[in-house]
């Protein structure tokens, strides 16, 4: 049994008609309000020809039952009456955590067809601090990606760094090439979530020259990658703070400061309506 993986192993097996479950992948101990977890289910047909089963995950605390996943095993694509005797199936499932969910302890269970439910593991829920205010921003705007969100505003703390010559020759440098100070430049971004987001979408933050080269760069997730979209709820602002670094030897000019979203798995932008897939923020200078 070790060969199919299973972390979470039940002791005795549970059956159900002839549908035996041997285990679970182990669940998280806690999940957020509106986050998607994975649960993969290993069954076994101790028994031939079976009915077509119906398998059902679901959350239930004190208060009520939520359904998160009802279908055939596989997606109701591999039925039970095809298995064979003594079959193994590994069944992976994706459950979303409504984000309406109350906060606070549940149980996770699994129920076949009208069998008693089978309790698999208890979790916490974890509320989610969400902020409805409009924020009051240096540089306000209205830009829409997509439908799904907005860029309402922006603040930049250091929008040009010059370099730095030293006066002197330093030790271990040749007389007259400059000694470049880092250059950062920290920049917020307040986004609106305009709808639900079944998509978890990467920020761009790019510094690019005259020719369009990128010359620096910060990629992420929403707030240092602990905050997908995929969490955010119709309406909802979120602030998000990136802290770019220059290259020291970045020769002087203009630079063009631009963000945007896009797919890590694919790299398609989220078009930005009436104007291409990138915003353009601001001009950095970088003076001798």
């Amino acid at each position: 049994m070790n060969a199919l993986g299973i972390s979470h192993r039940l002791s005795p097996d549970k059956d159900f008609g002839g549908l035996t479950l041997l285990g679970f992948d182990q669940w998280p101990a806690s999940v957020r309000q509106g986050e998607n977890e994975f649960v993969t289910l290993y069954w076994q047909a101790r028994t031939v020809p079976l009915p077509d089963r119906q398998v059902t995950l679901q959350m239930q605390d004190d208060r009520q039952v939520i359904v998160l996943s009802r279908s055939g095993p596989v997606h109701g694509t591999y039925p039970t009456s095809q298995w064979d005797k003594d079959e193994f199936v590994a069944d992976r499932l994706a459950l979303h955590i409504p984000p309406d969910t109350p906060a606070g302890p549940w149980m996770l269970e699994v129920q076949v067809d009208d069998f008693p439910v089978h309790p698999l593991g208890r979790f916490e829920v974890q509320a989610i601090a969400r902020n409805w205010t409009p924020p009051t921003t240096s540089t306000p705007m209205s830009v829409t990606l997509g439908s799904q969100v907005a860029l309402v505003g922006y603040d930049i703390k250091s929008q040009a760094l010059a370099p730095h010559v030293t006066p002197g020759q330093p030790q271990g440098q040749s007389a007259g090439v400059p000694d470049l100070k880092s250059q950062t430049v920290e920049l917020t971004l307040h986004w609106q979530a305009l709808q639900e987001m079944s998509e978890s979408y990467t920020v761009f933050v790019h510094v690019v020259d005259r020719s369009d080269a990128v010359r620096a760069q910060k990629d992420n997730a929403p707030m240092n990658s602990t905050y997908p979209t995929t969490l955010w709820q119709p309406g909802e602002f979120v602030r998000d703070t990136y802290t770019l670094s220059l290259p020291p030897d970045l020769p002087p000019g203009d630079y063009a400061l631009e963000v945007g979203l896009y797919l890590a798995d694919t790299g398609a932008r989220l078009p930005v309506v009436g104007d291409g897939d990138r915003v353009v923020l601001t001009t950095v200078t970088i003076t001798p």
